[in-house]
C-alpha cells in the first residue's frame, strides 16, 4: 500500500441524482441547491455545472492531483469513520 500523505487538494464532488453532494464545510450530505457554496473559503469551482468542486486538507497518495467524489456517502463514511 502506498504511502499516504497530508495535503490540501481540490475535491470535485459531483451532484447525485437525488442533488446530493458531500459538504466539507457543514460535514454532511447536502443538497447542492441549499448551500451557499460562492461564500464559503472552500470554494474551489463549479466541476463543469456538475457539482462543486472544494478544497480542504486530506489524506491523499503520492501524486494526486485531485480527488473525484460520486457518491457522498462513501465521502462522508471515510472522512468520519471511527479510528
Amino acid at each position: 500500500m502506498a504511502k499516504k500523505k497530508l495535503e490540501k487538494i481540490i475535491h470535485i464532488n459531483y451532484v447525485t441524482d437525488d442533488g446530493d453532494v458531500y459538504c466539507r464545510r457543514k460535514k454532511e450530505i447536502a443538497k447542492l441547491e441549499d448551500l451557499n457554496c460562492l461564500d464559503c473559503n472552500m470554494f474551489a469551482g463549479t466541476a463543469q455545472g456538475q457539482g462543486v468542486e472544494c478544497m480542504w486538507t486530506d489524506y491523499v497518495e503520492k501524486d494526486v492531483i485531485n480527488v473525484t467524489v460520486y457518491n457522498p456517502k462513501r465521502e462522508y463514511e471515510k472522512l468520519h469513520k471511527k479510528k
